[in-house]
Formats: C-alpha cells, sequence, structure tokens
C-alpha cells in the first residue's frame, strides 16, 4: 500500500504534524513529492490543500485512527 506524508495548508492555524493519508488507484502513479493535493480533514466534512512531503510504502496501514 502507499500512503503520502501531506502538510496540511489551508487551516486558519499553524499546523505543526503532517498527515498520513492512503493513496488509491491510479493516483499512486500521478502523486510526486511537491504536489499540491486536496485531502479529507478533521471528522471529513472539510476538504483541506496540503503539499507532498513524501511518498512511502507500507505493508500495515491502520485505518480510521487519528492522533
Amino acid at each position: 500500500m502507499t500512503t503520502a506524508v501531506v502538510n496540511i495548508l489551508s487551516l486558519p492555524f499553524h499546523v505543526k504534524n503532517d498527515y498520513t493519508y492512503l493513496v488509491l488507484g491510479e493516483l499512486e502513479k500521478k502523486l510526486f513529492v511537491g504536489a499540491f493535493v486536496t485531502v479529507p480533514f478533521g471528522n471529513g466534512d472539510k476538504i483541506v490543500t496540503g503539499v507532498v512531503r513524501s511518498i512511502e510504502e507500507a505493508e500495515d496501514v491502520p485505518i480510521g485512527i487519528n492522533a
């Protein structure tokens, strides 16, 4: 499974942590470090803009864990 570490840019406050998102399907071939992306944030009710900081392969990805 491919994951992308994304730094959220479009929040009204500074977010110090990066967030990891699962990359699905055709997006795996199109995604690159430095790409601007839109991702769900919070309870999934907000769509925000971020920048991809890294792309990683992971065997086990915990789904639905919020830190």
